[in-house]
């Protein structure tokens, strides 16, 4: 067993490699919806919410990565989530001439990034447990 100390380094390391996940799985996301985008005749319309929409799903899959990475469940998976949080936050302070969100605005948004996140973890310590109970019944099954 890990001291404490050394589990918690683990976890901020396990997320910080999710991090890369989350930025590969944005990236393949946002190239998937640019496409979707310029297919609709109208590609202004729909650049938001479907930006918001990748946001969101690489931040289940940065969750997803955590869990994997550190082997812990929920926590890891919500430190990912702040850690994606920040850096989305920093990143939508920079000044763009064409955004007009306000700080609010902006800080609702990606604060939404952490409930993503966890429900990544969530699905995918599930899945860990779920096999766990599975291997202990074939070892019950096998020592009958």
């Amino acid at each position: 067993m890990k001291n404490p100390s050394e589990r918690k380094c683990g976890i901020f390391l396990s997320c910080l490699k999710a991090q890369c996940v989350w930025f590969v799985a944005a990236v393949i996301i946002l190239f998937a919806f640019c496409i979707v985008s310029y297919s609709t005749s109208d590609p202004d319309a729909v650049t938001h919410p479907l930006s918001l929409c990748a946001l969101y799903l690489s931040a289940i899959a940065g969750g997803i990565a955590a869990v994997k990475f550190s082997g812990d469940g929920i926590a890891s998976g919500a430190l990912s989530g702040l850690i994606t949080a920040v850096i989305v936050f920093c990143m939508s302070c920079i000044p763009f001439p064409s955004s007009g969100y306000s700080l609010g605005y902006s800080l609702l948004l990606t604060s939404l990034v952490i409930p993503a996140s966890v429900i990544g973890s969530v699905l995918s310590h599930k899945k860990k447990s779920s096999e766990k109970k599975m291997k202990k019944r074939m070892n019950k099954k096998r020592s009958l």
